[in-house]
């Protein structure tokens, strides 16, 4: 059921979903006799907070994990250098050994200078332990794992069967390669009714003409239980390669239990969801 309101008088009906059809109807209101073309514009949606972000599917690293990878082995790089002390004892200890080896080191400037040369060493043996194949191959996977996550519409352009990996992953692109994106709400009020405006972009991300679909918008509660669905029309037929468009659709009066609000392609599979 979907619920429609009076532009006159503000009084509201329960009708089913099918009840408009793609082109709407005429009706007259009981309560004011006012009678008026009824649209899916004239559709009537609760108040939805912003989507909140849905944890990342993949075990894989993300950016904020690859970043503190690398802080910590930066940190493991630091630790391994050997711990110096000030150059005044460590000069002094060396004096103290060649003295003891009857060996002459000469001026402190020699021994400051042996001493740097360690260091320096040791410094490029930790450099030398990380920069194997094994860590190489770590690396890479990871800033190829990243992009991949980052990048869905560049990689979907490459080859549209990744779009079913990403679909997996829980991100908007259909099997056809289409993403939804960019979804965002606004409030107004008209006549002392909250309005709930929604919208978003469609992009078509592969290399070939792609017809748009209808889309599905789910109304949802903080626990993610479904409270409310309704289908809106495509804002084109099609797009062209790469072409977005911009979907909008308005709710009013806004349920205070709506929390989340999904948009979906409509198919099928989900057309009794």
């Amino acid at each position: 059921m979907i619920t429609v309101g009076c532009p006159n008088c503000t009084k509201q009906y329960q009708i089913p979903d099918t009840a408009l059809g793609d082109k709407g109807r005429t009706m007259q209101c009981k309560a004011c006799g006012e009678k008026w073309f009824c649209t899916t514009q004239h559709i009537i949606m609760p108040e939805l907070a912003p989507i909140a972000p849905e944890p990342d599917p993949w075990d894989a690293p993300t950016p904020a994990t690859m970043k503190e990878q690398a802080q910590e082995l930066v940190q493991s790089a630091i630790s391994h250098v050997v711990e110096v002390a000030p150059v005044e004892n460590a000069v002094t200890s060396l004096k103290r050994a060649a003295s003891a080896a009857d060996t002459d080191l000469g001026s402190d400037s020699d021994a400051e200078a042996m001493l740097k040369v360690q260091r320096k060493k040791r410094r490029m043996d930790v450099v030398k332990d990380y920069l194997t194949p094994q860590w190489i191959c770590y690396g890479l996977a990871a800033i190829i794992v990243a992009v991949f996550l980052l990048l869905p519409s560049s990689f979907v352009r490459l080859n549209a069967s990744y779009a079913k990996i990403y679909e997996a992953l829980g991100y908007s692109i259909n099997l056809e390669g289409l993403l939804i994106d960019n979804v965002i709400t606004r409030y107004e009020t008209q006549k002392g009714t909250q309005i709930m405006h929604i919208e978003g972009d469609v992009t078509n991300v592969t290399t070939e003409i792609k017809t748009l679909p209808r889309l599905k918008i789910y109304v949802k509660s903080s626990t993610g239980t479904d409270i409310y669905a309704w289908v809106v029309s495509a804002p084109k037929l099609s797009l062209l390669p790469g072409e977005a468009v911009r979907f909008k659709a308005r709710y009013a009066d806004p349920s205070p239990e709506a929390k989340q609000i999904h948009v979906k392609f409509f198919t099928s599979a989900n057309s009794r969801k």
